[in-house]
């Protein structure tokens, strides 16, 4: 994230949203939206499980859904530092942070007004070459918004 972005939040927040509104119109839903989706997450499962495989991760380590409930729960209990600090803790590991973790990390940080954070989690988002979503848009601009 560019040093001008940080000094000015709305904007960056505002850019975010324009691009991601854009995104959704240019994406198309068939009526098969649920079952492709459902699919979609059965295949990335499966890839998920192999590459952890093949990371060395061992069987008994703790899943990427365990790690991201306890996001969620730092995240209640006002508790940001831990919630990010368990995200660093799970990529350490081997495993792979997915879009529903970040959401959970970015609202750790919303709750707390921890703005800055917000948008570094959102252009590691962008970096690792995931799509954000509306959700993850709207809990960066509302950090945004109790800076």
């Amino acid at each position: 994230i560019p040093p001008s972005a940080m000094s000015q939040p709305w904007q960056s927040a505002e850019a975010w949203l324009a691009e991601a509104s854009t995104q959704l119109s240019q994406s198309s839903y068939g009526t098969d939206a649920c079952t492709d989706q459902d699919e979609s997450h059965h295949t990335y499962q499966r890839s998920h499980q192999k590459l952890a495989r093949n990371a060395g991760v061992h069987p008994c380590s703790p899943s990427v859904k365990a790690y991201t409930r306890k996001i969620v729960q730092r995240g209640q209990a006002r508790e940001w530092r831990q919630a990010l600090q368990l995200l660093r803790e799970m990529q350490g590991h081997g495993l792979v942070p997915d879009l529903i973790t970040y959401n959970a990390s970015i609202y750790a940080c919303t709750k707390n007004g921890q703005w800055k954070e917000a948008l570094h989690l959102l252009a590691e988002i962008r970096v690792r070459g995931m799509v954000p979503a509306i959700k993850t848009y709207g809990s960066t601009i509302a950090a945004c918004g109790k800076a």
